[in-house]
């Protein structure tokens, strides 16, 4: 499998390659191939988008503000891939469930940016245990015994 995929990542370098050599890849092709959902996260799974990491991971933050109408910042990234985010909510709306918005934050991201090692999230509460389930270990019915 690994090799399979090496072998995509390459002919897709080589692909891109071309059309530099040929000469068309200007601004248009290369804002295109970002837009474009599908070749982007291509791009960006082999190493290959032409824009920065930083760069793709701010326009993911700031489209997360505007579609789940939070304040979110990004404090930092690291070369590691690892970043670090702010959240808070305004103080007329109802924050969602903390792990859902956890998620949603982490999976928007590392669709544009497969190559995060980490997200810290600061402004979310911990997420409580698990409730245990208990479990009767008395019989259900009066009279009956266990295994009938």
């Amino acid at each position: 499998m690994r090799r399979l995929v090496g072998l995509y990542g390459a002919a897709l370098g080589r692909v891109l390659s071309l059309v530099e050599e040929a000469g068309r890849m200007d601004e248009a092709f290369e804002s295109r191939l970002c837009e474009d959902e599908l070749v982007a996260s291509l791009l960006a799974l082999h190493g290959l988008h032409p824009l920065p990491f930083a760069v793709r991971v701010a326009r993911a933050v700031e489209e997360l503000k505007e579609r789940l109408g939070v304040r979110l910042e990004l404090l930092e990234t690291s070369e590691e891939g690892a970043l670090r985010l702010r959240i808070s909510f305004p103080e007329e709306a109802c924050p969602s469930s903390s792990d859902v918005l956890r998620r949603t934050v982490e999976r928007e991201i590392v669709e544009v940016a497969p190559e995060v090692t980490r997200i810290e999230i600061l402004g979310l509460p911990e997420a409580p245990a698990p409730v245990e389930r208990l479990v009767s270990i008395r019989p259900l019915h009066r009279g009956t015994e266990a295994g009938r």
